[in-house]
């Protein structure tokens, strides 16, 4: 039986980073399929095709808002295209691997000072790789 990955090891250019439970979200970039009808005298068929310009990857989180992730953020979004991303989580005999490169920041980061605030954040980058 498979167990759902809600326990992933977040790490950005190589440092574990502590998130907030359930507010991780991927996309790996797989692209969109587009498919049109084409006829050839009555008989028809479909034709597909990948848009590549949606193989993107996208990383989403929260974090706590901390000065120490306030500095993180301020790294991450200073190294543009810089940043590199790997999801990993082993439960049992299975093992998930992601590694997303050239990740970009792509978030203004809007801090929420309060008790237990956070900060959403949100990262898009090359196709997700694993």
């Amino acid at each position: 039986m498979s167990s759902i990955l809600s326990n992933v090891v977040l790490q950005i250019n190589g440092e574990t980073i502590g998130y907030m439970p359930n507010s991780l979200t991927v996309n790996k970039g797989r692209g969109e399929t587009k498919n049109v009808a084409v006829t050839s005298g009555g008989n028809s068929d479909v034709v597909f095709s990948i848009d590549a310009s949606t193989k993107i990857g996208n990383v989403k989180f929260d974090l706590p808002v901390t000065a120490e992730n306030d500095r993180r953020i301020d790294e991450w979004k200073n190294a543009r295209q810089g940043n590199s991303i790997r999801l990993s989580n082993d439960v049992g005999s299975e093992s998930f691997k992601l590694t997303f490169s050239k990740a970009v920041l792509i978030t203004n980061a809007e801090l929420a000072l309060q008790d237990e605030g956070t900060v959403s954040l949100e990262f898009m980058t090359a196709q997700g790789i694993g």
